[in-house]
């Protein structure tokens, strides 16, 4: 199971934020109920339209139990 993800930039915030949630089995739906933020953001962030907030990424991080370490190139 992945427990942290490291982000060097090859990769979109969604695109981590999906591995990670399907990694766990889990909707995105479910993924928003765990976080008290809606679907349809999360969504938008995982398709790239969008892009989170610390504080909601925070918390997705925290619901999907990982977290990212940003390396520098």
């Amino acid at each position: 199971m992945i427990k942290s993800i490291e982000y060097t930039g090859d990769r979109s915030v969604g695109d981590s934020i999906k591995a990670l949630r399907t990694e766990r089995g889990l909707t995105i739906r479910e993924l928003a109920t765990r976080t008290g933020l809606s679907a349809a953001a999360i969504s938008r962030w995982e398709s790239g339209q969008r892009v989170p907030s610390v504080d909601s990424f925070n918390r997705v991080m925290t619901a999907l139990d990982a977290e990212l370490t940003v390396i520098s190139k």
